[in-house]
């Protein structure tokens, strides 16, 4: 009788392990939900970033806050630094104005992208590539490469903070 009960608390060890086990790596995974651009791609992971690495975004950015600058494309505001020849852009901690996306947080950085994406091609800026900036599990924003100054097109939509 005594072994039963050693077996079955074992058992129950057992499984309480395994659940822990994937509860702790669920919280170590990476971000799934990204632009398509951006799949395949190695994250850039905030706490390692600077505004000399793993870019020289010179413009509009904080060693202490990183992107500076707020901007608003297509009801989403977003910060932005840049490169010194506007080529490369961080937008990062994009908020929507409409209530249409209120508690929908995952998706409004890669809508924010997405809007910016049609800004910059229907202004003839193409996009070389994107790069997902995240924060453990959390996508914080997108590094973009362009073919052209993305940057002095998306400071035109600066707001007042």
């Amino acid at each position: 009788m005594n072994n039963g009960i050693q077996a079955r608390s074992t058992m129950m060890l057992g499984r309480s392990a395994a659940v822990l086990t994937l509860i702790a790596l669920a919280g170590c995974g990476t971000v799934t939900a990204i632009v398509p651009d951006a799949e395949g791609v190695e994250h850039i992971s905030v706490l390692g970033m600077s505004c000399k690495k793993p870019h020289m975004l010179t413009q509009d950015c904080s060693g202490f806050s990183g992107a500076t600058r707020l901007i608003e494309v297509s009801e989403f505001r977003f910060k932005m630094a840049g490169s010194e020849d506007g080529a490369i852009v961080l937008m990062m901690g994009a908020k929507p104005n409409s209530d249409a996306w209120k508690g929908k947080s995952a998706e409004t950085a890669n809508v924010a992208y997405e809007v910016t994406k049609k800004l910059l091609l229907d202004n003839g800026i193409n996009i070389s590539s994107v790069e997902p900036v995240s924060s453990g599990s959390m996508l914080s924003g997108y590094v973009i490469k362009t073919d052209g100054d993305a940057y002095a097109l998306l400071s035109e939509s600066t707001v007042e903070k």
